[in-house]
């Protein structure tokens, strides 16, 4: 009977225990949990949406390659890579539209937003290098009060106004620009101290060349070959966003 009476006290102890307990701790989860929910949400501001074939990315120069999968977050320094026959489409959180075709090396330089009180992207800031291989770009026209997006190269730098158009850098660190519709500014990058910069505007159905070191070339009017295959791959971007596995 004495063991029974010690057995119901210890109990006894043991659940007044746990209610101490669950009144001192509980509630401080509670509110852990509280702040973490009226923290503000962090919004994407680049991710993967669609791929095919071979296509890795590592977080800077330092680190190593790894595959890339869809729906990746996209940070500054992140460096992508595609092989043979491979590419990545990009959507940044303005809804424009990168697409890393194959063989290319793109890096994330610069990513940043900032929002309204409504909670609106205001203000956007996004950076491209294209160290070797070509991109296809749809910039997106949307109502903010400050956008820059620019995309640079080994020989130039382009300044984006709206458009739908091509850069490509080849293996002699030439820049090749091609514009199906919009307009760009292109300029060639200052390699010396005392190297003059100049703006070219590139628009409809234009193209230029700029070469490491040396001035923009002479605009030049697209091919009819040309365009058909800018339009061509307009098409294929269209049709990668309705396939698309992650939705912006």
């Amino acid at each position: 009977m004495l063991r029974l009476k010690k057995t119901a006290v210890l109990f006894g102890l043991l659940v007044l225990f746990h209610t101490i307990l669950g009144s001192v701790v509980y509630p401080q989860e509670e509110k852990q949990r509280q702040e973490k929910l009226q923290e503000p949400r962090k919004l994407p501001l680049a991710s993967l949406v669609h791929l095919k074939g071979i296509v890795e990315i590592k977080t800077d120069e330092k680190a190593d390659w790894q595959e890339a999968l869809a729906s990746m977050e996209l940070e500054p320094d992140n460096i992508l890579k595609t092989g043979v026959e491979s590419y990545v489409m990009i959507t940044f959180f303005d809804g424009s539209k990168v697409r890393v075709e194959e063989n290319t090396i793109v890096t994330i330089k610069k990513l940043h937003a900032a929002l309204n009180e409504k909670g609106e992207f205001e203000q956007g800031n996004i950076g491209i290098s294209v160290i070797l291989g070509e991109v296809t770009t749809k910039i997106e026209k949307i109502k903010m009060k400050e956008r820059v997006f620019e995309i640079e190269s080994p020989s130039s730098l382009i300044g984006v106004r709206g458009t739908f158009f091509t850069v490509k850098v080849d293996r002699a660190k030439k820049t090749h620009v091609m514009v199906l519709r919009g307009k760009v500014s292109v300029k060639n990058v200052q390699v010396k101290t005392l190297q003059k910069v100049k703006e070219v505007m590139v628009g409809n159905g234009q193209g230029i060349e700029v070469e490491r070191g040396e001035f923009p070339s002479k605009m030049r009017k697209l091919s009819n070959q040309e365009i058909s295959k800018l339009e061509k791959r307009e098409d294929q971007m269209k049709r990668d966003e309705e396939q698309t596995v992650f939705k912006w």
